[in-house]
């Protein structure tokens, strides 16, 4: 037997005492020298990693699969499960290290027999209902030993288990399709293993899919702002059942037991006896999308990398090696432009676009493109690349728009592997390709303001 298989031994049984894990993630054991260690010092001793590991677990993470549980119909009348790691919403492991089958035509039998309102069909076959499928966390006590019995125990009580065994067990849970196909699915038992922190924060989903602000005490001052705002309201106001007005339960998880977590859902099961006496059982289909999974976070940092750069598709796209502006400044009425690498000088003109706004007038308003002379130098050891110019002597509140393609019909080009690249925008910008380069924009004031 190893650490993934249920306990083979025939005095192997569940119990409360088994289920009784304490978790106690606040305190923990404090020993000194010549101090006498009874039980309750080894529960705590046992007790102040597993809740602070579960408390961790069940708010960081949430209850979800990590991995394995897939679901198959095999030999035409069982379910199949899968080898599997999940977490359920009190922060427990549930590990299965084997296959686990449940015998659909055996369990509809037993159903029927126990549960009065569970009507799959008449009594015989066929019988047509929808069901869920769930692994919840169970244990039991294995390895009894001898044990010293307390002054004040009757009877024989010198063996005693020793450990406590963590794993899945299968169940099925039966429920009422609608007719409506767009109905939510809250009639199919979901609430055996509710999701709070969907509610909890729903204005946090809102605002990253539709841009909505709920109601704050000030104006967020752009999307990080909001996105702070929004998430410390939604924890302030999101607490464990013991804690919310009035409410009774856990004081330190996201919600009570039972800790299932939902494997599929079977929508259509139907159980038929063949002319040889035979079940034969179809499930179409067996829906995993139901379930909530665990992705690693290293896959989640690389996604959101890619989501944030632009870069989602079916293959990286690399930068195509463009020149970039390293920085536009304006000194002694010119305008410079710094570049990481030479460009074409014939392709200057027509990719730069000067504008200017007086502020001081009583309608500002942008002029038409203005007619500028540029000087080019080409990189050296000591420099980089330069495009300057010098501005009109206007006078007035003078401010200039300066405009450097790497975009539209006519880019500012640069040679890269004797290839025409376009502009790719200034150093820290995304990559750019060569087909389309980025635009660079600055607004400048003839005295060297920005």
């Amino acid at each position: 037997m190893t650490a993934w298989d249920p306990p083979q031994q025939s005095d192997a049984q569940e119990s409360e005492l088994a289920s009784a894990l304490t978790v106690d993630p606040f305190n923990s054991l404090l020993a000194h020298y010549g101090m006498l260690l009874g039980v309750s010092d080894f529960q705590v001793l046992g007790a102040n990693p597993r809740g602070k590991l579960r408390l961790h677990q069940a708010w960081q993470h949430g209850a979800g699969v990590i991995w394995g549980f897939d679901v198959a119909l095999v030999n035409g009348d069982s379910l199949r499960v899968s080898p599997g790691l999940a977490v359920d919403a009190l922060g427990r492991e549930v590990a299965c290290g084997a296959e686990m089958c449940l015998d659909l035509p055996a369990w509809c039998r037993e159903r029927q027999a126990t549960d009065t309102g569970f009507k799959p069909g008449t009594g015989s076959p066929p019988w047509r209902f929808s069901a869920r499928l769930w692994v919840r966390h169970t244990t039991c006590l294995g390895r009894r030993v001898p044990s010293v019995s307390s002054s004040c125990a009757q009877g024989d009580d010198s063996v005693q288990y020793s450990r406590v065994h963590e794993f899945g067990r299968l169940e099925l849970e039966p429920y009422t399709r609608s007719d409506d196909l767009c109905a939510p699915r809250g009639e199919s038992g979901e609430d055996r293993a509710p999701c709070l922190f969907d509610d909890a924060f729903e204005p946090l989903r809102s605002l990253v899919r539709d841009g909505t602000v709920p109601d704050l005490p000030r104006e967020p001052d752009g999307w990080v702002d909001a996105f702070r705002a929004v998430s410390a309201k939604a924890a302030a106001q999101f607490r464990p059942p013991g804690h919310q007005p009035g409410g009774e339960g856990t004081l330190l998880f996201p919600c009570d037991g039972p800790g299932c977590i939902l494997l599929a859902d079977l929508p259509s099961i139907v159980i038929e006896r063949g002319s040889d006496n035979a079940y034969k059982v179809t499930v179409e289909p067996i829906d995993l999308s139901v379930r909530r999974t665990s992705v690693p976070t290293m896959v989640t940092q690389e996604l959101l990398l890619e989501a944030l750069t632009g870069l989602v598709g079916p293959r990286f796209a690399p930068d195509a090696g463009g020149p970039r502006v390293r920085r536009m400044f304006v000194s002694e009425g010119r305008v410079n432009i710094d570049l990481t690498g030479n460009v074409v000088e014939g392709t200057i003109g027509d990719a730069l676009e000067v504008h200017s706004i007086d502020r001081a007038a009583a309608n500002p308003s942008w002029s038409q493109p203005i007619r500028v002379r540029t000087r080019y130098a080409e990189t050296t050891a000591e420099d980089d690349a330069r495009i300057s110019f010098r501005l009109p002597e206007d006078a007035g509140d003078i401010w200039y728009r300066v405009l450097v393609r790497g975009t539209g019909p006519t880019p500012l080009l640069g040679l890269c592997e004797a290839e025409l690249v376009p502009l790719a925008g200034r150093v820290g910008d995304p990559a750019a390709r060569r087909t389309d380069g980025r635009d660079v924009v600055d607004i400048l004031r003839k005295d060297g303001a920005s």
